[in-house]
């Protein structure tokens, strides 16, 4: 179960596993989410919205394409870390720097319970 939800893992998360779920996935904490107030209204085109939402689009892919929860959680996490250094280092717009702390909530806080070996299996036979 992979859960995009504010703190959603710090009781529903392990609770889950404690009655028979295989493993979860989610946040301890608020799942921060930065946006430009010039694209809310699409938000597939949003410069700032991309560096929160396309980690969590990886993980997902990666358990879709067979890997195992471990693989797909680090995966994500490389990633955030290395929007977080973009965001930390770039000239492309001023105000990139404030919205790096709030991705290391992010990275923080996304966590894995249960069995991180893991995998979905789609049998489309």
């Amino acid at each position: 179960m992979y859960s995009l939800s504010c703190a959603s893992a710090s009781k529903l998360g392990k609770e889950a596993v404690n009655r028979g779920t295989i493993c979860f996935i989610g946040y301890e904490n608020d799942f921060a989410l930065g946006r430009d107030p010039d694209s809310e209204a699409t938000p597939r085109r949003d410069k700032i919205a991309k560096f929160f939402l396309e980690p969590s689009n990886t993980l997902f892919s990666s358990l879709i394409e067979g890997k195992d929860v471990k693989t797909a959680v680090e995966k994500a996490k490389k990633e955030i870390r290395d929007n977080i250094w973009y965001l930390s280092t770039t000239d492309d717009f001023p105000e990139a720097q404030f919205y790096a702390p709030y991705l290391f909530g992010n990275l923080v806080g996304l966590v894995a319970y249960g069995n991180l070996n893991a995998s979905i299996i789609i049998n489309l036979g």
